[in-house]
């Protein structure tokens, strides 16, 4: 194949990188009933904020300093550097998870708090925002690819990362939203499972003993669960990839799959409130 010209290549990579956000958005959002405008609305506004995450990226590029491989490089005859490496990436991806999960869930507040009813609405929107920002990731890595190494490597690339990266978005997204949801109306959900469970009725006595408000208490712990639960999964699959351990990926394919449609179709997510 000839060499494409600057606007080629962005037509090329942009259309690639809508290959994966139709495929999984059909798989997950077919019975989407958002509404049409706030759809593109938070999926426009979840590519953008890729844009903050490209300028950190590029800081540890710029500024070397502030990398434990370089500050370790003097002791590179001790066993101190191999730790001092493992500690550098998991640095790294333990904050480009943190950073990425939560730039995604910033575009899932920015929603019309009308338009989020149930426990469910807060999970398509933020698998929305999920597709948004994978689209506008992958277009910059397809980008970066082919003029580094070419339509052949390109096409390797862009089958992973349809497959596997776009889907890990998706599914961290989920997992935040879900929780989100919870935290949303941490309210009606705790008086719900309060009165049905034993150990929130108990949970509950401790709290108004403490005159605390278990209600709010709940809140603030999903708030922190979604983004410890998805930075932590972003973190370990980021980390697993770079140690080259590829083994893991079907699984992990199979099992999201199956725990996303468990989040989207489970009956309680669908309850309203108001």
């Amino acid at each position: 194949m000839s060499a494409l010209n600057p606007y080629q290549i962005v037509a090329l990579t942009v259309a690639m990188s809508l290959l994966p956000v139709f495929i999984w958005g059909a798989i997950f959002l077919a019975k989407s009933k958002e509404k049409r405008y706030m759809i593109v609305r938070t999926f426009m506004i979840g590519a953008v904020m890729v844009v903050p995450l490209v300028a950190y990226r590029a800081l540890w590029d710029a500024f070397p300093s502030i990398s434990l491989i370089e500050n370790l490089k003097p002791l590179e005859q001790t066993g101190i550097t191999i730790l001092g490496l493992g500690l550098n990436l998991i640095a790294l991806y333990a904050s480009i998870g943190i950073i990425e999960e939560y730039l995604k869930h910033v575009v899932v507040k920015k929603v019309d708090r009308n338009e989020i009813n149930s426990i469910k609405d807060s999970i398509e929107f933020s698998i929305i925002a999920a597709l948004g920002f994978s689209f506008a990731e992958n277009t910059f890595y397809f980008i970066q690819v082919y003029q580094a190494y070419g339509t052949d490597m390109l096409m390797q690339v862009f089958i992973f990362r349809s497959l596997f990266s776009s889907f890990a978005h998706v599914l961290f997204s989920a997992v935040y939203g879900y929780h989100f949801g919870l935290a949303i109306f941490a309210k009606e959900v705790y008086k719900k499972e309060a009165e049905n469970s034993i150990l929130y009725k108990f949970v509950s006595r401790i709290y108004r003993t403490l005159k605390l408000k278990a209600s709010e208490a709940f809140e603030d712990n999903h708030r922190f669960l979604g983004l410890f639960y998805a930075a932590g999964l972003h973190a370990i699959f980021n980390l697993a990839l770079e140690m080259g351990f590829t083994v893991f990926l079907i699984p992990f394919l199979i099992i999201g799959v199956i725990h996303v449609s468990y989040l989207i179709y489970h009956k309680d997510n669908y309850i309203e409130y108001k």
